[in-house]
C-alpha cells in the first residue's frame, strides 16, 4: 500500500493512546486513525504516513455505524468536536473516556 490510498472496510478496534485509534490492515500491518473514529464502526481510510510497520490514516467514509451509535442530532458532523460524540450514548462515552485516562497515566 501507498501514501494517500485508500483503505476499504477497516473496523476500529480499540483506543490505543490519547487520540490514535486502533485497527488491522489486511496485510496485518498496524493502523493508527486520528480525528476521532467511533469503536465498533466500520470506515474506508485514506494512508497519510506510510511506516515499516505501522499506517498512520484518516477516515474518508463511514462503511457501518458502530451497534450503539445514536441518530445524528447535528449537522456540523465531522466539523466541531463535540457533535462527533453526540451520537455516542452518555454512559457509552464515560467508558472511552475512563480509558483514555487509564492509558493517559498508564493504569
Amino acid at each position: 500500500m501507498k501514501k494517500w490510498e485508500i483503505i476499504n472496510n477497516i473496523k476500529v478496534e480499540k483506543l490505543v493512546f490519547g487520540w490514535k485509534w486502533f485497527a488491522k490492515a489486511e496485510d496485518w500491518k498496524t493502523i493508527f486513525i486520528v480525528w476521532g473514529p467511533i469503536p465498533g464502526a466500520t470506515y474506508d481510510l485514506k494512508i497519510l504516513k506510510k511506516k515499516s510497520k505501522f499506517y498512520e490514516c484518516q477516515i474518508v467514509n463511514t462503511v457501518e455505524n458502530a451497534w450503539y451509535e445514536l441518530p445524528q442530532r447535528c449537522d456540523m458532523d465531522g466539523v466541531s468536536g463535540g457533535a462527533r460524540w453526540q451520537v455516542i450514548p452518555y454512559e457509552k462515552q464515560l467508558e472511552i473516556k475512563k480509558i483514555k485516562l487509564k492509558k493517559l497515566f498508564f493504569i
